[in-house]
Order: C-alpha cells, then sequence, then structure tokens
C-alpha cells in the first residue's frame, strides 16, 4: 500500500500566513452569526410579555463567585509566594478560569428544579440562562476590575488597565462558552468542570510551544505573546468564539423537547 504524502498538510500547519486567513475567515463568519443573534435578541426582547428575575438569579449564584474574587486578590497581595510569576499574570490566570468554572454551574438540566414547570412557564429558558450569565458578568467582571486596577497601580509597567483587560477578557469568553455548552451537552457540572480546567491548563502553560509546533494556530490561542505579531486579530477571533459558543448554548435551550427527552433518556 502506497505511503500517503502529507508535506502539504504539513506545509500548511506550519505556514503562519495561512492562519491570518483563517482568522479573517472566522471573523466574517462568526461575526455575522453574532449580529444576526444579537438582532433577534432585541426583537424577543421587545416583544417580550415576561418580568426578569434579577435579585433570585443573584441569590442562585450563592458565595461562590465572591469566594473566588476574594481569593484573586488575596493572590494579588500575596504574590511573594509565587515570585516566578509576574503581578499581570495572576489576574490572566484566575479571572478566566473563575468564569469558566462557575459558567460549568450555571445552569446543568439534570440539576435544575423543576425543569419541566420551568419549560411550561412564559419565560424561556434561554433568557434563565441569559439571566444567570448577565449577572455572573456583572459579579466577577467587577472583581476581576478591581484585580486589574491593584495589579496597574502596583505595578504599572505592566500596561493600562485596557491593555490588562484585553489580555483576560477573551480567554474569559472562551471558558464561559466552554463551561455552559459542555454542561448543557453531558448535563454534569463537574465534567464541564474538568474540561474548563484541562482547556485552561493546555492554553495557559502550552501556548507558545503549541504556536512552535503549529504556527497556523495562532488565531486561536488565548493566550498570545503581548508583542505578537498578529496579537489584535487573535483577540477579536477568540472572543468571537466565545461570544459565538454561548449563542450555540442558548439556541440549544430552545428546542425544549430534545431537552426533556434527553434528560427522561438518562
Amino acid at each position: 500500500m502506497e505511503r500517503l504524502d502529507f508535506s502539504l498538510l504539513n506545509d500548511l500547519v506550519h505556514n503562519r500566513e495561512a492562519g491570518r486567513l483563517i482568522a479573517w475567515l472566522l471573523i466574517a463568519s462568526l461575526g455575522m452569526l453574532v449580529v444576526v443573534v444579537t438582532f433577534q435578541i432585541g426583537i424577543a426582547l421587545r416583544r417580550q410579555s415576561w418580568q426578569g428575575a434579577w435579585r433570585k438569579t443573584l441569590r442562585d449564584l450563592g458565595i461562590f463567585p465572591f469566594l473566588i474574587g476574594a481569593i484573586m486578590i488575596a493572590l494579588l497581595f500575596i504574590r511573594s509566594l509565587l515570585p516566578p510569576v509576574p503581578l499581570n499574570r495572576v489576574v490572566e490566570m484566575c479571572v478566566p478560569l473563575a468564569f469558566g468554572v462557575q459558567a460549568a454551574l450555571l445552569l446543568s438540566p439534570d440539576d435544575e428544579p423543576l425543569l419541566e414547570i420551568t419549560l411550561a412557564s412564559p419565560r424561556p429558558l434561554a433568557w434563565v440562562l441569559a439571566e444567570r450569565v448577565v449577572t455572573m458578568a456583572a459579579v466577577l467582571g467587577g472583581i476581576a476590575l478591581i484585580g486589574t486596577a491593584i495589579t496597574v497601580i502596583r505595578s504599572p509597567e505592566y500596561g493600562s488597565v485596557p491593555d490588562l483587560i484585553v489580555r483576560w477578557l477573551p480567554a474569559a469568553l472562551v471558558l464561559c462558552s466552554i463551561g455552559l455548552s459542555f454542561t448543557l451537552a453531558v448535563h454534569s457540572s463537574a465534567l464541564s468542570i474538568v474540561m474548563v480546567f484541562i482547556l485552561w491548563l493546555l492554553m495557559f502553560f502550552a501556548a507558545t510551544a503549541i504556536t512552535q509546533m503549529w504556527p497556523i494556530l495562532w488565531p486561536v490561542v488565548m493566550y498570545p505573546a503581548p508583542d505578537s505579531d498578529g496579537f489584535t486579530l487573535n483577540r477579536i477571533v477568540v472572543m468571537l468564539i466565545g461570544l459565538a459558543l454561548i449563542v450555540r448554548a442558548a439556541l440549544l435551550l430552545r428546542d425544549e423537547e430534545r431537552l426533556l427527552l434527553n434528560l427522561r433518556k438518562d
């Protein structure tokens, strides 16, 4: 049997400029998806006849986000325990992981009480998810901004507040979307947290090695070097990937019959 020639594929994955073309294709396709769905959400909000439950949503989140925030800020002050880690990297480590773990716990169909009643109510389950995502983003985002401000005050050489936000926000969106999507797919928050943790470890500690082995993947790594070529393109692509996966998670909840059938089958 003649051996297959993979030289063309090998040349492609090692072509950094091919990654730039992929980045623009992803921006065009995912950007269009996000714009269309945002427009549809706007129309739905104008026609909505149900009331929000923001206070209940905040109570449902519990103390977990605040606990993560307290740990993150504590790490900023006791960074002497982690001498090899620069101060700005502490924020980049904690914030996206906190978003991913909390997102995995937001809405697990197996753990949701009285799901059939919720599906029969006027408020769509996708709206319940949206309330929880927005509330989580407000709480953890506020904590992350405090940590970012502390970093800039203590070590201004790492850049301004917007510079640091651009470092952690896209990764936070991706891990949040992975936590949501995986929980809805496997109906298990625990497995979703493991998935988030594995992806975070891979991207945070092996991003440089990944781009060296396969240069074409530079548009999708979550932690590129700030001075790397195509840094802005990377940030846009990663943010759009996160937003698109969150949109996909919301769309999964629209098929209520399939959701109930899967639960009963499990």
